[in-house]
C-alpha cells in the first residue's frame, strides 16, 4: 500500500515588487460633464431616474439662553420690553427664564392687535391656561385680527399678511411661551397663507383663511375632542375608580358623558401646588352630580389600591412616545405602574410633535418664582424674602416627561394607539397641518 493521504501544503508567499498605480483615475464621460450637463443628458432620453422625494426640513433648534449673546439676540425681536431674571437656577439656566412683564409699555406702531394684546396679557397672567384652551383662544383671536385686517396700499396680500402676523406671534410668545398646540396651529395657518394665489384680493383673501380656520378650530380641537371622549367613555364600566391628576378640559367632557350614559363610578381628583388646577375640575364634576374625593400628590401612594384606571390630558407626546404634561404626572403614572393600574392618555392630534426628549431638563418652561411662595394665613409668608437671600433660589417647573413604559394607552380621534405608534400619527397626519 503506498503512503497515507496527506493535506497539501500551502504554497510558500512569493515575494512581489510593488507596483505604481496611476495617480489619476481614468474618469467616465459621465465624470467629465460638469453637474450642469450630466442633468441635461439625463433630461434628454434614457432612462430616467427616479425623483428622489424632498425631505422635510428638520425642527428649529431650541435657543440656550445660557449662551454667549444670546440674550441680547432674543431681546432685538421681543416686541414687550421685559425685565431680566436675576435669580436663576443654574441646572436651568439655559432655559427661558421668567420674566415679569410692564403693563406701562407701549405698543404703538408696533402693528399689535388689540385682541392679540388681550390674549397675551391674559397668557401672561395665567387667566386662559392649558394647550387646548391657549390654541382654542389664539384661533379666535386671529379671527378677529382677520376681520380688521388691511392690506397695505401696492403690497400683494400673501406677503403682506405674513409680514404683518410676526409681530402678533412674537408678541405672544413674550407673554408666554408658545405651547406646542399653538405651534402647531401658527403652522397651520402660516401655511394656508403660503398657498394662497398671488393675483388673490384682500377680501378674498380674508373669507378663505377665516374659513380654513374654523375649519381647523372645528375639526381638530371640537370634534377631535368629542370623539376622543366618547373613545374614553367605551373605556370606563361600572365600579370604575378614575383617578385624574389636575385640570384637563378633554378629561371633564368625558367623565361627564360617562355619568351621562350611565355608568356608576367614583372620580378621585389629584392636585399640586401651586395652581391647585384639581379644584375648577372638582367644582364641576361634584356640579354634575359626579362621586369625587380630593387629595394632594403627596397622598397617591395610599390611594392608588383602590384605583382601577388613571386618566391624564397631555400637554404634547412626543415622537418617540414619551408623555409631557403639568409635573406630576411622571411620579403619579410610576406610582400607577407599581400596582398594575392602566394609565391612559387623552390626547388631540394636534398636540403630537416631531420633538423627541428623554427628560424634562432640555425642553421645558419656567414658572413664576414667586407662585411657590405660600401667601395664605394670618402669618407673613416664609420665602417672602427669598430674593434677598443670596444661597436660595426658588425653581417652578412646569412640565415632567412620562416614559412611554408607564403609558398604556393613548386616546386620539383617529383611534386608541400604544405610545410607540405616535410617530406613525406624527408622519401620517402632519400633512394636515400644513
Amino acid at each position: 500500500p503506498g503512503p497515507p493521504d496527506r493535506p497539501p501544503r500551502s504554497p510558500k508567499p512569493v515575494a512581489t515588487k510593488p507596483v505604481d498605480l496611476p495617480t489619476v483615475m481614468p474618469a467616465s464621460p459621465m465624470m467629465l460633464e460638469t453637474p450642469k450637463a450630466a442633468v441635461k443628458g439625463l433630461e434628454g432620453g434614457g432612462d430616467k431616474k427616479p425623483a428622489r422625494k424632498q425631505l422635510a426640513m428638520p425642527p428649529a433648534v431650541t435657543p440656550q439662553y445660557d449662551e454667549p449673546g444670546m440674550l441680547s439676540k432674543m431681546a432685538k425681536r421681543q416686541v414687550l420690553t421685559k425685565a431680566q431674571a436675576v435669580k436663576k437656577v443654574p441646572l436651568f439656566a439655559h432655559l427661558r427664564q421668567f420674566e415679569p412683564y410692564s403693563t406701562s409699555v407701549t405698543l404703538a406702531g408696533k402693528g399689535v392687535h388689540p385682541a392679540i394684546v388681550w390674549l397675551g396679557l391674559q397668557y401672561a397672567s395665567g387667566h386662559i391656561s392649558g394647550a387646548t384652551a391657549r390654541a382654542t383662544a389664539f384661533l379666535h383671536a386671529f379671527k378677529a385680527y382677520l376681520h380688521d385686517y388691511k392690506c397695505s396700499p401696492n403690497k400683494n396680500v400673501k406677503r403682506d399678511l405674513d409680514a404683518k402676523i410676526r409681530p402678533l406671534i412674537q408678541f405672544l410668545d413674550d407673554c408666554r411661551p408658545k405651547s406646542i398646540s399653538m405651534g402647531n396651529a401658527i403652522k397651520y395657518i402660516k401655511s394656508q397663507i403660503y398657498a394662497l394665489p398671488e393675483t388673490i384680493s384682500e377680501n378674498e383673501a380674508r373669507e378663505l383663511l377665516l374659513e380654513k380656520v374654523e375649519t381647523f378650530l372645528q375639526e381638530k380641537i371640537v370634534f377631535a375632542g368629542q370623539v376622543i371622549a366618547d373613545r374614553v367613555v367605551e373605556k370606563i364600566v361600572d365600579g370604575d375608580v378614575i383617578l385624574t391628576y389636575g385640570s384637563s378640559h378633554i378629561v371633564e367632557v368625558a367623565l361627564k358623558k360617562a355619568f351621562d350614559a350611565g355608568r356608576d363610578f367614583q372620580v378621585i381628583v389629584v392636585d399640586s401646588r401651586p395652581k391647585l388646577e384639581g379644584k375648577q375640575v372638582l367644582r364641576k364634576l361634584v356640579g354634575h352630580g359626579i362621586k369625587c374625593t380630593y387629595m394632594l400628590i403627596t397622598s397617591i401612594s395610599y390611594i392608588m389600591k383602590q384605583v382601577s384606571k388613571v386618566l391624564v390630558g397631555a400637554y404634547t407626546l412626543l415622537a418617540n412616545g414619551n408623555l409631557m404634561s403639568r409635573v406630576g404626572t411622571a411620579s403619579l403614572a410610576l406610582m400607577a405602574n407599581t400596582q398594575n393600574v392602566p394609565v391612559i392618555v387623552a390626547a388631540e392630534t394636534f398636540k403630537f410633535t416631531d420633538r423627541a426628549h428623554l427628560e424634562s431638563i432640555s425642553f421645558n418652561e419656567l414658572g413664576d418664582p414667586e407662585e411657590v411662595v405660600w401667601r395664605e394665613g394670618p402669618n407673613p409668608p416664609v420665602l417672602s424674602a427669598w430674593r434677598d437671600i443670596p444661597a436660595l433660589r426658588l425653581l417652578n417647573l412646569r412640565y415632567d416627561v412620562t416614559p412611554m413604559a408607564l403609558i398604556t394607552m393613548v386616546a386620539t380621534e383617529h383611534g386608541c394607539i400604544p405610545p410607540t405608534s405616535a410617530t406613525v400619527i406624527v408622519r401620517e397626519y402632519s400633512q394636515d397641518l400644513v
